[in-house]
């Protein structure tokens, strides 16, 4: 894949994974993701990706590895109800934390 637009809405019958590194993604992750229940891995790893970590990721219960690695992500306090989340990538990134 040398593009991926998320920007439009994405079919909940995509498979369970996502692995998009390295393919100069940028923005914000677009809410059209909410629509994913059943993702287990979300890895974008490697790219240009800005902003906050929406609320709406408590949503995507199914989720079991983020991998946000190599971008400049804020991660709010909800991050801590992600439940199901087992791996958390957050190296190299401008990592800083949202207390609210």
């Amino acid at each position: 894949v040398s593009k991926l637009n998320l920007s439009n809405r994405v079919d909940e019958n995509l498979p369970c994974d996502i692995v998009t590194g390295s393919n100069n993604l940028s923005g914000t992750l677009p809410l059209s993701l909410i629509n994913l229940t059943s993702l287990k891995d979300l890895c974008l790893g490697n790219n240009q990706l800005t902003g906050t970590l929406p609320v709406w990721a408590l949503w995507l219960s199914s989720l079991q590895t983020l991998s946000l690695h190599h971008n400049n992500i804020r991660l709010p306090s909800i991050v801590s109800g992600m439940s199901g989340l087992v791996t958390l990538d957050m190296s190299y990134t401008n990592l800083s934390w949202l207390l609210s």
